[in-house]
């Protein structure tokens, strides 16, 4: 019973579902709050609401940057299941993030939140982030992903871009609000790259040892002939 339980779990937070899921509940978690009077028409709480959607989507986006590096690791069952999903945990962090497309609009225009930040070389790298995220989603399918010369190198910048202005985000939040939520984020962003550049270290290393291996084996083959 238990099994048939998660198996069926597993089905509806697996494949294109969990993105749908996600988008559902953005959507209504949107409309719940902003229905109410008290939010609407109070600046800090539709900050509060911005700050709710980023913290679901950075769990979808630590799921997504940290699943293959997890399964070349461990590869296990979970692990597999991660890898499998990684690029619907992607979608998934999409569909709460890209609610900043109208939201921060909205903040702007309703209560001059970030005052004159828009005027200002400070919003460019937001801009770009939330525009590579764009881009990302709409190259996500398996046609543009093989027909798209620079599909890797768009998706591996936007990944990046986004690690960097999350981390940046909640290290400032650690001076201003910190919270014990921000200090577990600042730890996993920097975690999750660290077992990145690790791997990637690694597959640089087996690259080059066997050219180091082969070279005594090239000389004493010299000296043999020679003798």
């Amino acid at each position: 019973m238990a099994k048939t339980t998660s198996s069926k779990l597993l089905y509806w937070i697996s494949g294109p579902r969990l993105p749908l899921l996600n988008l559902v509940a953005a959507l209504i978690t949107c409309a719940v709050i902003m229905a109410r009077r008290d939010w609407v028409f109070n600046p800090p709480a539709l900050v509060r609401l911005l700050d709710i959607i980023a913290r679901v989507s950075v769990v979808f986006f630590l799921l997504s940057f940290v699943a293959r590096p997890l399964n070349e690791v461990f590869h296990s069952k979970p692990t597999r299941w991660l890898q499998k999903n990684r690029r619907y945990f992607g979608l998934a962090f999409a569909a709460w993030f890209l609610q900043h497309l109208w939201l921060l609009p909205l903040a702007q225009v309703k209560f001059n939140v970030f005052g004159r930040f828009w005027m200002t070389g400070k919003f460019a790298f937001p801009a770009i982030t939330i525009l590579l995220s764009v881009l990302m989603v709409v190259t996500s399918i398996n046609r543009a992903q093989r027909s798209m010369p620079g599909w890797k190198a768009l998706h591996w910048i936007g990944m990046q871009a986004l690690w960097t202005w999350f981390l940046v985000i909640y290290l400032k939040f650690v001076s201003l609000r910190p919270d014990p939520y921000v200090f577990l984020y600042v730890g996993l962003f920097i975690s999750a790259q660290a077992l990145r550049m690790g791997l990637f270290a690694r597959k640089l290393i087996k690259k080059e040892r066997p050219a180091r291996v082969s070279t005594p084996d090239v000389a004493l083959g010299k000296q043999q002939q020679s003798a």
